[in-house]
Parts: structure tokens; sequence; C-alpha cells
């Protein structure tokens, strides 16, 4: 459970209008859906912080712990308002800091972690979309609607996104098609290779008769003219 003890949930529900431990999604990427989602993130934010420091007050517990999810989803959605950061991120980071600061000077230790961090990205490769075209991975592409994929990318991916992919070697209908080629391909026997998972890095190989051709190839890979692999592991 993401709220413990159950009853907690229960008064968090009843102290604050419309809760959510998760934040709500932000929808089609458009100003007054992000400003609105900013809005309530940080409200919500306000409440944990909040509640977190009644709990404090009242129980004087042990361990205290307050999970803050709403920055993950603004690095990950709305990274293009970050460099720098429109008034309203800043606002909201700014408000966070206040919060921690407020934490730090009354508890006696405080320890804050994070599952990953963030950076720029100069390009992006995707592993299956590079493998249909180097020939490992085969498959009926007819069965993908093109313009469910466009509708995809016009109401899921911010513009900075598809600007950014117009500046690599992919298209969108690529991107998704790269992600969602198991239902045709993966099961394909001509297929003697494919990448599985967003952003692993990782390559299953089917036909081990393909493997040395495969690793060369990967060795030699080039974005803009820049070879982009260090060091591949096989096993």
């Amino acid at each position: 459970a993401s709220v413990h003890p159950p009853e907690t949930l229960r008064r968090l529900k009843e102290q604050y209008t419309n809760y959510s431990v998760v934040p709500e999604s932000i929808g089609e990427y458009t100003e007054e859906n992000i400003s609105r989602w900013l809005t309530n993130a940080e409200r919500t934010v306000d409440e944990k912080f909040e509640f977190a420091a009644e709990v404090q007050s009242e129980r004087n517990p042990d361990v205290l712990m307050l999970h803050i999810h709403e920055t993950d989803v603004v690095q990950h959605r709305l990274w293009d308002r970050l460099h720098p950061p429109t008034e309203q991120v800043a606002d909201f980071y700014a408000n966070i800091d206040n919060w921690i600061g407020e934490v730090r000077d009354k508890a006696d230790n405080i320890l804050i972690l994070s599952d990953h961090g963030f950076r720029s990205n100069d390009y992006a490769v995707y592993l299956n979309t590079w493998l249909r075209r180097k020939g490992y991975l085969k498959g009926d592409n007819k069965t993908q609607t093109v313009s469910k994929l466009k509708r995809f990318a016009a109401t899921v991916l911010p513009q900075p996104v598809i600007d950014f992919y117009k500046k690599t070697d992919t298209t969108i209908e690529d991107k998704v098609l790269g992600e969602d080629l198991q239902k045709s391909v993966f099961k394909s026997t001509e297929t003697t290779a494919f990448a599985h998972g967003v952003g692993r890095g990782k390559i299953y190989i089917k036909d081990w008769n393909v493997a040395d051709a495969l690793i060369s190839d990967i060795e030699e890979m080039t974005v803009h003219g820049k070879q982009i692999v260090d060091d591949v592991t096989v096993y």
C-alpha cells in the first residue's frame, strides 16, 4: 500500500479534497492542462507535507516516510520547461525546497532519496528500429495503425520531443513501432535478434549464428557520424 496504516488514508481523504497519492495524468500536452496539473501538483505537495507535520507532532514516530512523486512527473513530462524553468515550474520547486527546509529545522535527522536522476539528451536510438533496418528483426508492420501513432504523437508527446525526433535517424512512428513490435515480429521465425524494454539497451539474440555480425554492427553504430557504443557485453 502507498499509505500505511490504512486508517491514515481514510483520514487523508476526509481531510483533503481530491487527495491523490500518485499524481493524475497531465493528458493532452496543452498550456491549459500543464498549468492546471502544476497547480494541482503543488496543492498535493502542500497537503502531503502538512499531513506529515501533523503526524510528526501527534505521534512522534521513530521513522516518518514521505513520498513526493510529483517531481518525477515534472522531469519526465515537462523537461522542456526546466532549462531555464518557467515561472510556474520554478515556483513548484521553490515550494518543495521551502517545505524541506521546514522539515530539516524540526527533524532530528532527515534523509532525502531519489530512485534515479535526470540529464539532457543529444540523441536517441530506438534499438528495435535499428535492428529492423539492419535486417535482424523482421515481421509484418501492416497491423500497426499509423493514424493511431500520429494521434499518440500529437496528444501525448510534447512538441519539443517531436522536434527532437526530427533531428534523429527515426520517426515518431518508428519510435512507437520500436517499442510495440513484439505483437508481430518477436515470434517471427525470420527475426534473429530483438530489443525488449524501453531505454535499457538490452538486445536478445534468437539465433546465435548472427552474434558476431550483430556485435560488430553495434560497435560500429553511429549517430550524426559519431560512434556512440563504448562496450558490448554478451551473456
